[in-house]
């Protein structure tokens, strides 16, 4: 069952996808409407707007086989990870977040003076965080203040629920007559049974969708059961702040990053799958060591975490291609362009993407922009504003 592909049938609508295996499950059923489930997954999808699912942005895989990327299982965990909390940002909407604690976080944080006169402020984020996170310094909330606009990866304030739905079934459901566990090798299929049986999760819910879906699904069911919440994103705190206060722009959309997760190759698909299921206890230490680098502005430690992987696995160049280096290329672009105007922006966007040569920051330097980091924590102080606030 090497090199399987989903790929789009002929004649079929955008995001609907079909199995070229002759070894699909030759008594198809229809998915159960779950609309009203009382699964928790489905709770997390639909509370959050998606919050941190929908992350994972892979290339396919020469050669397909899961079975063949045994080696690649020891740095899915980091990808998974890394797609979820740093990576990409769809905000999570749901309960108000409590008060930020005393303790103070200096995260990546830089000033971007563009030729024309625009200002960028560039924070790092992380897209979950735990109720004990420490606060951002004074200094983030000062650059936030002075800006005319928010900035980030996506606008969740716009996103409602029916697109939500709608996306979802375009991208992430699989067609009525597939199951998930067609489409696994017997060891998944057998990781996700028992997964779905300890949590107590509704088995017909998670048959509906696409294994790059589900990984996601489980990956938030574990980190929020080790207390990590959408809610305490810093993007989303600075989306709630901004809403009636600020324009927000979107670098992207939700059905830009998922259509990209769209037509994977099934083998990277389930390579991911397979190991969230496998690798609990290391997501979470993962996700609290990545949190703890990005809490200290630790840049060395947070490439080191990143980008590993795909010095450690040449297999995984294509993912780190398509998840980062085409994505920041892009979302320069459209900063250089905002920037033109002259205005003072606040940029928000996964921490991922502003790290090393072919970081957003570097890239903006490339293009003639004046960029410095920016020290954070309780004595910091921003560069000079060139304009007057708005």
């Amino acid at each position: 069952m090497c090199d399987r592909r989903l790929v789009r049938g002929e004649g079929a609508p955008e995001g609907v996808l079909r199995a070229l295996e002759e070894d699909l499950d030759s008594d198809p059923k229809p998915h159960d409407d779950d609309e009203d489930s009382e699964d928790p997954t489905h709770r997390i999808l639909h509370d959050s707007r998606l919050g941190n699912i929908g992350r994972l942005r892979v290339e396919p895989e020469p050669g397909g086989c899961v079975r063949r990327g045994r080696k690649l299982l020891r740095r899915a965990c980091a990808i998974a990870v890394t797609a979820a909390l740093a990576g990409s940002g769809c905000a999570g909407v749901g309960s108000e977040s409590p008060a930020p604690p005393a303790a103070v976080a200096t995260p990546l944080f830089w000033h971007a003076k563009a030729p024309a006169g625009g200002e960028l402020y560039l924070l790092g984020s992380v897209h979950v965080r735990a109720a004990d996170a420490p606060a951002l310094g004074p200094e983030v909330a000062q650059a936030y203040a002075r800006s005319d606009q928010l900035v980030v990866e996506i606008d969740a304030s716009q996103i409602t629920p029916e697109e939500v739905e709608a996306q979802t079934q375009r991208y992430a459901v699989l067609p009525p007559q597939l199951r998930l566990d067609a489409l696994l090798e017997p060891e998944t299929r057998e990781l996700l049974a028992r997964f779905v049986a300890a949590h107590g999760m509704s088995g017909e819910q998670v048959q509906r969708y696409k294994p790059w879906f589900a990984s996601q699904m489980i990956l938030m069911t574990e980190l929020a059961s080790a207390g990590y919440d959408a809610a305490l994103g810093v993007d989303k705190d600075f989306v709630d702040q901004a809403s009636g206060e600020k324009p927000i722009v979107g670098l992207e959309t939700l059905a830009s990053q998922f259509a990209t997760l769209d037509g994977q190759t099934l083998a990277v698909q389930e390579l991911m799958l397979r190991d969230v299921l496998l690798r609990g206890d290391s997501l979470v230490a993962y996700t609290g060591d990545l949190i703890d680098a990005w809490s200290r502005g630790d840049e060395a430690a947070l490439e080191n975490q990143i980008f590993q992987p795909a010095d450690e696995a040449p297999e995984l160049a294509a993912f780190y291609a398509a998840f980062f280096w085409r994505r920041n290329a892009a979302m320069t672009a459209r900063l250089v362009e905002l920037a033109r105007d002259g205005r003072t922006r606040f940029v928000v966007l996964g921490a991922g993407h502003m790290l090393g040569e072919k970081g957003i920051p570097a890239l903006l330097a490339q293009q003639g922009f004046v960029v410095e980091r920016v020290n954070s924590g309780a004595d910091a102080r921003l560069p000079d504003a060139a304009t007057a606030p708005r």
